[in-house]
Protein backbone atom coordinates (compact mmCIF):
# COMPACT_ATOMS: atom_id res chain seq x y z
CA UNK A 1 0.00 0.00 0.00
CA UNK A 2 1.70 3.35 -0.80
CA UNK A 3 1.85 5.82 1.88
CA UNK A 4 -0.05 9.25 1.54
CA UNK A 5 1.23 12.79 2.24
CA UNK A 6 -0.18 14.85 5.14
CA UNK A 7 -1.38 17.65 2.71
CA UNK A 8 -5.20 17.02 2.24
CA UNK A 9 -7.88 19.25 2.10
CA UNK A 10 -9.25 19.64 5.74
CA UNK A 11 -12.20 17.78 5.87
CA UNK A 12 -10.02 14.95 5.85
CA UNK A 13 -7.79 13.23 8.04
CA UNK A 14 -4.96 10.87 6.98
CA UNK A 15 -5.08 7.68 8.87
CA UNK A 16 -2.51 6.25 11.87
CA UNK A 17 -1.06 3.95 9.31
CA UNK A 18 -1.05 6.76 6.15
CA UNK A 19 -2.41 4.44 3.65
CA UNK A 20 -6.09 6.24 3.63
CA UNK A 21 -7.89 9.31 4.14
CA UNK A 22 -10.36 9.57 6.87
CA UNK A 23 -13.73 11.46 6.64
CA UNK A 24 -14.41 14.28 9.08
CA UNK A 25 -18.05 14.64 8.93
CA UNK A 26 -18.19 17.69 11.60
CA UNK A 27 -16.08 19.48 9.29
CA UNK A 28 -17.68 18.49 6.23
CA UNK A 29 -20.55 20.17 7.60
CA UNK A 30 -18.19 23.67 7.96
CA UNK A 31 -17.68 23.22 4.53
CA UNK A 32 -21.39 22.40 3.35
CA UNK A 33 -22.49 25.69 5.35
CA UNK A 34 -19.83 27.75 3.80
CA UNK A 35 -21.04 26.99 0.54
CA UNK A 36 -24.40 27.96 1.35
CA UNK A 37 -23.39 31.10 2.32
CA UNK A 38 -21.62 31.76 -0.73
CA UNK A 39 -25.09 30.44 -2.64
CA UNK A 40 -26.55 32.91 -0.75
CA UNK A 41 -24.64 35.67 -1.88
CA UNK A 42 -22.09 35.93 0.87
CA UNK A 43 -18.68 36.95 0.09
CA UNK A 44 -15.37 35.07 1.66
CA UNK A 45 -14.65 38.11 4.00
CA UNK A 46 -18.45 37.99 5.10
CA UNK A 47 -18.03 34.76 5.49
CA UNK A 48 -14.66 34.36 7.13
CA UNK A 49 -16.22 36.76 9.82
CA UNK A 50 -19.17 34.94 10.39
CA UNK A 51 -16.87 32.05 11.39
CA UNK A 52 -14.77 33.58 13.39
CA UNK A 53 -17.42 35.19 15.40
CA UNK A 54 -19.02 32.21 15.77
CA UNK A 55 -15.80 30.54 17.20
CA UNK A 56 -16.20 28.22 14.29
CA UNK A 57 -12.69 26.33 14.51
CA UNK A 58 -10.59 27.38 11.39
CA UNK A 59 -8.73 24.63 9.30
CA UNK A 60 -5.61 25.08 9.53
CA UNK A 61 -3.07 26.24 11.65
CA UNK A 62 -4.52 30.17 11.98
CA UNK A 63 -7.10 30.45 14.56
CA UNK A 64 -8.90 32.46 12.26
CA UNK A 65 -10.89 32.09 9.07
CA UNK A 66 -9.33 34.08 5.88
CA UNK A 67 -11.20 34.95 3.39
CA UNK A 68 -8.41 33.86 1.08
CA UNK A 69 -9.41 30.51 2.46
CA UNK A 70 -12.82 30.66 1.78
CA UNK A 71 -12.22 31.57 -1.86
CA UNK A 72 -9.76 28.73 -2.31
CA UNK A 73 -12.22 25.91 -1.03
CA UNK A 74 -15.27 27.21 -3.14
CA UNK A 75 -12.67 27.21 -6.06
CA UNK A 76 -11.16 23.75 -5.54
CA UNK A 77 -12.15 20.93 -7.32
CA UNK A 78 -11.56 18.82 -4.24
CA UNK A 79 -14.49 20.08 -2.82
CA UNK A 80 -16.64 17.23 -4.96
CA UNK A 81 -14.35 14.44 -5.03
CA UNK A 82 -12.02 15.39 -7.74
CA UNK A 83 -8.33 14.62 -7.30
CA UNK A 84 -5.69 15.70 -10.14
CA UNK A 85 -2.52 13.83 -9.70
CA UNK A 86 0.68 15.82 -10.18
CA UNK A 87 4.01 14.79 -11.04
CA UNK A 88 7.49 16.86 -10.51
CA UNK A 89 8.67 18.60 -13.54
CA UNK A 90 12.13 20.95 -13.33
CA UNK A 91 11.35 21.56 -9.81
CA UNK A 92 7.69 22.55 -10.64
CA UNK A 93 4.28 19.83 -9.53
CA UNK A 94 2.44 19.79 -12.62
CA UNK A 95 -0.62 18.23 -13.53
CA UNK A 96 0.01 14.11 -14.77
CA UNK A 97 -2.74 12.36 -16.56
CA UNK A 98 -7.02 12.64 -15.84
CA UNK A 99 -8.47 13.75 -13.08
CA UNK A 100 -10.04 11.15 -10.50
CA UNK A 101 -13.33 11.53 -9.48
CA UNK A 102 -14.41 10.41 -6.26
CA UNK A 103 -10.78 10.20 -4.73
CA UNK A 104 -12.70 10.42 -1.59
CA UNK A 105 -15.81 11.62 -0.22
CA UNK A 106 -17.02 14.80 -1.62
CA UNK A 107 -18.65 17.13 0.78
CA UNK A 108 -21.30 19.03 -1.29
Amino acid sequence: MIKKLMGCPGWLKLSEDRTSFIFDPEKAEIVRKIFEASISGLGGYTIAKQLDAKKVPAFGPSPKWDQSTIHNMLRNRATIGEHQPKRIQNGKRVPYGYPISNFYPAVI
